[in-house]
């Protein structure tokens, strides 16, 4: 209620080191030795201690219900794309993963493109870098030795894995003695992306598909790796 304390244990890269860089830059960072302390507000406790009652407590009844405090809100949904809630990189990367998801080839981007904006689901501000981008991606030698040879190509094809779970890759590229896992990601590279994949991969292995492989592109980077 009246404290929130932050921790930043960090690696040489990665977000936590581009976390410390910037607390080095803030007026109220204060250095100590190799570590920085950053105190923001007013740092005694009140003496009043209330209850809380129910009605006091903020309950979200929609996913569009505001927040009530100003300052700091986490977010971590893939699905909103409301501008009030997303940041415009945010948004982008979204948009970018839809696409790309769906596109495999570069003379299919600029239809897809006016398609997903006549419907909604991608920006006009953002076409031309979309443009850019999904072009550099499906010009990558890289990526396209992916495709060479294919049989056929799945986009976010529903797998039921049992009666209570489906799983949904972003791409699969069937060939004859190769499996190919896509999967496209708009944050930083995480475990737990490489735990998601790599579960993709057990259930296609399960199901009898040859040399399974697995990759994740990271839009933020333009970073394609191959996992497991």
């Amino acid at each position: 209620i009246e404290r929130l304390f932050i921790l930043n244990l960090h690696e040489k890269k990665g977000f936590g080191s581009l976390f410390h860089n910037i607390l080095g830059d803030l007026p109220e960072t204060v250095q100590i030795e190799n570590k920085r302390h950053v105190t923001i507000g007013n740092n005694t406790r009140s003496k009043q201690e209330e209850k809380l009652s129910e009605t006091t407590l903020f309950t979200p009844k929609d996913i569009k219900d505001k927040l009530w405090f100003p300052d700091i809100a986490l977010q971590d949904h893939d699905d909103l794309y409301d501008e009030q809630y997303l940041s415009s990189e945010m948004q982008f990367g979204i948009q970018f993963h839809l696409l790309a998801s769906k596109i495999d080839h570069v003379k299919d981007i600029e239809s897809q493109l006016d398609e997903h904006i006549q419907c909604g689901e991608v920006d006009l501000k953002n076409k031309v870098e979309l443009k850019e981008k999904l072009t550099k991606l499906l010009n990558t030698s890289e990526y396209l030795a992916l495709y060479e040879n294919n049989l056929e190509i799945l986009n976010e094809q529903d797998i039921l894995v049992n009666e209570n779970k489906v799983i949904r890759p972003d791409k699969i590229i069937l060939k004859q003695k190769e499996t190919i896992i896509i999967d496209y990601k708009t944050g930083l590279p995480g475990k737990k992306d490489i735990k998601q994949i790599l579960e993709y991969k057990m259930t296609m292995d399960e199901m009898g598909y040859p040399d399974v492989k697995c990759y994740l592109f990271y839009s933020a980077i333009g970073e394609l790796r191959l996992v497991g």
